[in-house]
């Protein structure tokens, strides 16, 4: 008489190993898509501290021709 094994089926297996991708891949799609998102906003970010920069120089020299 065989006596019943513990243990996973090859299926069972087989589909623990594709949820697992699927979901991997998932993941994988949303690190990708926050990482683009978060370089986006840091350009833009840089770009307007360039400008704000700028525009504080011409500020500060118009205030100095007032001056005078």
């Amino acid at each position: 008489m065989l006596k019943a094994r513990a243990g996973f089926t090859l299926a069972e297996v087989l589909i623990a190993l594709t949820i697992t991708a699927v979901i991997g891949a998932a993941v994988t799609g949303v690190f990708v898509t926050q990482s683009r998102f978060f370089d986006y906003q840091e350009k833009t970010s840089f770009a307007r501290d360039v400008s704000r920069g700028a525009l504080n120089v011409m500020l500060s020299e118009l205030r100095m021709l007032e001056s005078s």
